[in-house]
This record gives structure tokens, sequence and C-alpha cells, in this order.
């Protein structure tokens, strides 16, 4: 891959950065080293190489700069108010310089992206959030949201417009930014692992822009990963290919350029159709006999698609009207034999009732009969019993 060095001075913080660019053409993204470290911070690591086939595609091209954060971000002993005046001087680095110095020397056009791990996160959310007409989008490795982090609980006005859960925090529904940021491709992504400090920090955030309804993704990966480069090389390729569609979309730069694309092109067929020489009779013949077979053929068609609707609805009529007696047929016998059954039923309930009346009347006479015979035996014990009494009485 192209690699190119710049040196430029810097009005801001009085002194010279350099910016490393990769590559020849592509979304540009501005990357943000690590805490404390130099341009070249993303090459010494490999995270260059880990993106070498986006680069060498064209999909990106990659301005890593130098950072302040000696003077700034770290404790370095200096006054607190120092501190984030000299925070304060490479924001403004970062966007009346970097970016002008991008968009002049990038090969292809659109907004940048910004990019960082660690503290290279911080700054990218911050300048993100606090420029969105300046980025289209921002992926934000591990970093930490919360200045206070940095300064021991210390805050004035100057680190709260460097601290992304204070700012966003104090941001209102209603403010321009809100509807701007909605349009950007913003990722936020941490480890829950070892080191990483800015968990909480992003959370918060997460927090914010839910309360504000603005678009981002914020992801949190699990326990076993950590705050470090093996984790930010893996991250990156995940994050980067969603991130670059959604900037195509909503680069306001690029979108500009296809409509102005668009009707480049447009006008460029109406003034070839204008110019076009008009057609004779006997181009007109023969565009009309040329027609004629498609006409034809067209009337075919539907002569065949009417004939084949026919026979299916003969087909449909011939079927149906099998059908029919056969259904009849169905019903009339289903009809019989409940009818016969029924008969059946009743037949049976008859025999049944005669039967039993038939039993009850022989129960009866038997019954009769036996009373009978019971009361000729009492009468004849009664007569005998009278007889013997009467011999007794004549002795």
């Amino acid at each position: 891959m192209k690699r190119t060095v710049y040196t430029n001075h810097s009005a801001a913080l009085d002194r010279d950065m350099d910016v490393i660019v990769y590559g020849e053409s592509g979304r540009p993204v501005i990357v943000f080293p690590t805490q404390d470290s130099p341009a070249t911070n993303w090459e010494e690591f490999g995270m260059v190489e880990n993106l070498a086939d986006f680069i060498d595609e064209g999909k990106v091209q990659l301005f890593c700069t130098d950072t302040a954060d000696s003077d700034s971000w770290t404790d370095n002993g200096d006054d607190l108010d120092v501190r984030a005046a000299n925070q304060e001087k490479f924001f403004s680095y970062v966007t009346d310089e970097l970016v002008p110095f991008v968009s002049k020397t990038a090969g292809s056009k659109g907004l940048p992206v910004v990019a960082g791990a660690s503290l290279g996160a911080t700054h990218a959310a911050v300048a993100q959030l606090r420029r969105p007409d300046l980025f289209v989008g921002a992926i934000a490795l591990s970093g930490v949201y919360n200045a206070e982090y940095f300064t021991a609980g210390g805050m004035n006005s100057t680190w709260y417009d460097n601290s992304p859960v204070h700012f966003m925090g104090g941001m209102s529904v209603d403010h321009p930014y809100v509807e701007q940021l909605g349009k950007r491709s913003i990722v936020f992504c941490s480890g829950q692992g070892a080191w990483e400090d800015g968990l909480d920090s992003m959370r918060t955030l997460d927090g914010e822009f839910a309360r504000l309804g603005i678009k981002a993704w914020f992801d949190y990966w699990g326990f076993d990963v950590t705050h470090d480069w093996p984790w930010w090389k893996q991250q990156i390729r995940y994050f980067l290919p969603f991130v670059l569609d959604e900037a195509d979309e909503n680069d306001p730069l690029t979108k500009n350029t296809k409509r102005a694309t668009t009707r480049k092109t447009a006008a460029k067929k109406t003034t070839a159709a204008k110019k076009a020489p008009a057609k004779t009779a006997a181009a007109k013949t023969v565009t009309t006999a040329k027609k004629a077979p498609a006409a034809a053929a067209k009337k075919t068609t539907t002569a065949a698609k009417t004939t084949a609707a026919k026979k299916t609805t003969a087909a449909k009529a011939a079927t149906a009207k099998k059908t029919a007696p056969a259904a009849k047929t169905a019903t009339a016998k289903k009809a019989t034999a409940t009818k016969t059954a029924t008969k059946t039923a009743a037949t049976e309930t008859a025999t049944a009732a005669k039967k039993a009346t038939a039993t009850k009347a022989t129960a009866a006479k038997t019954t009769k009969a036996t009373a009978t015979k019971k009361a000729a035996t009492t009468k004849a014990a009664t007569a005998k019993k009278a007889t013997t009494a009467a011999k007794k009485a004549a002795k």
C-alpha cells in the first residue's frame, strides 16, 4: 500500500504535527492513536496491516495523526485549567487544520470517519459528538467518556466541553445536533474484561443517547474481552463495513454528488434525443413492420389464453356434472340407510315391548294360580281340622 508522511505546523498547538496517510482512495478515516502515542501508533501495533485489504481495495484511506495528550489528558502536574486549555487547542487543530488537510489530500471526496482505541476513542467521540457537521461516522473502541477519570474529579467549562457524558447529559432533545447525530454512523464498543475502565461511562452515554432518541450502536463484548490490541483488531474489522455502508448513505457530500451525476446523465440523454434525426416514412414503415409480429404474437397469445380458459371451464363443468349424480346417489343411499336403521330400531323397540308385556302377563297368571292354589290348600286344611274336632267331640 502507499504510505505518505506529512509534517505540518499547527497554528493552534504551535508545534509540528505528523500525519501518515495509508492508501490512495476510499472513505477518509482520521485515526487518533492511544494515549501519548505518535502517528505511527496503529502501524507499530499491526492495526494498519490488519486493515490492509480495506486499504488496498480502495475502501478506506487512513489519516493517522500525532496527539498532544501529554499536555492535557495525562496528569503531568500542570494546573487543571491549563491542561483543559491544551486539550481545547488540540480540538481546534483537529477541526480547523486536520479536517481541511484531509479534505484537500484525500483521494476520494466525502466527510471523514473518526476512529480510535482507548484514549483515541475518547478523541473520536469528542470530535464526532461536538461537530457532527464535519464527520459522518465514528468507531470508538474501549474509550473513557468522562473527563473526571483524568482530572481526579476536577471539572470546569472546558473540561465539560470535552467530556461526552457531561455535554450529552446536558443536551436538550430539541438541540439541532440531535437530528444531525441521528444521521451519523456511530459505534461505541467495549469489552467487559480486564482494564476496561471506561465501561461505566459508556453505559452512561448509552443512556443519554436513548434519552435523546439518537440512533447509535453501543456494543458490549464478553467478560474475556480485555483492553488490548488483539481485541481492537477484531472489533475494527467487524464494525468498519457497517460504518462505511451507512456513511455512503448519510454523507451529504456524496449524496449531492450522486444527485448532480443523475441530473447530468438525464440532461445528456435529453440532449441526445433532441439531436437525433427525425425518422423518415420508410423508417416508420420498417418500425411498424417490426412491431407487427409482436402484435400478432400478442393476439395469438391472447387467443391461446382464451381457448385454454374455455377448455378449463368446460373441464370444470364436466367434472361438476359427473360429480353431481354421484353426490346425489351417495346422498340417497345415505338417506335410505338412515331410514332403514330407524325402521329397524323401531321394530326392535316394539318387539322388546311385546316381549316385556307377555312376560308381565305370564308372571301375573303365575302369581294368580299360585294364590288360588294356596287358598284351596288353606281351605282343605281348615276343613280337615274341623272334621277332626267334630270326631273328638262325638267321643
